[in-house]
């Protein structure tokens, strides 16, 4: 198994929700972890990889078709499903990590803000009881941990290492979490490998 590290870099506002809520203040909470630092969970990292791998077998990029299954396996084939191992993605165990693990709640408290929307008739009004309060994240730098097998073959295409496709793939992450079509989770992500 080849072993690396997804960088993540969050441009913007973001939210990873807990499908939670908190009394009258907000009605979407942020993941957190037991430090009470944001995180994303390794099924959403995979599943952010798996669609930049998709965009880019879609595009005149080199890569097969069938990239996605390739790397990712398919449900149908059980034995591919282990080719791919992917982590929560943390704050990374630096200075400023450590810094933050360590911290009371209410510095930890600062990562986060809240942002509000409501729907609005025709008129420009607003509509009754459409007031919803969502707890965002403030930009910064998240790591996953990522091991995969480094070489798949493609019988019309030749050999075609998972490497490429998922350093292809993570590149072509723009955003991530929800409402990343209203702007939240900008992001920059790459895949970097272990000496």
């Amino acid at each position: 198994m080849t072993s690396g590290t997804l960088r993540i870099e969050l441009l913007s506002y973001w939210h990873a929700g807990t499908g939670l809520r908190r009394g009258g203040d907000a009605d979407a909470l942020v993941l957190h972890d037991t430090a009470g630092l944001p995180y994303l969970p390794g099924r959403t990292v995979k599943g952010l990889l798996r669609e930049g791998v998709c965009l880019a077998a879609s595009c005149a990029s080199g890569l097969p078709k069938n990239a996605d299954e390739l790397v990712f396996g398919r449900e149908d084939r059980q034995e591919l499903l282990s080719r791919l191992v992917v982590g929560d993605a943390k704050i990374p165990d630096d200075k400023l990590g450590q810094w933050l693990r360590k911290s009371e709640d209410a510095v930890r408290e600062t990562l986060f803000d809240s942002i509000a929307s409501t729907a609005l008739t025709d008129n420009g009004l607003a509509k009754d009881n459409s007031l919803r309060v969502v707890e965002v994240c403030l930009p910064l730098t998240l790591v996953a941990g990522i091991k995969w097998d480094e070489t798949i073959l493609d019988p019309a295409l030749g050999t075609v290492t998972a490497t490429e496709v998922l350093q292809t793939g993570a590149l072509l992450i723009r955003s991530l979490g929800s409402h990343r079509h209203r702007g939240l989770g900008r992001c920059a992500v790459e895949l970097v490998l272990q000496p």
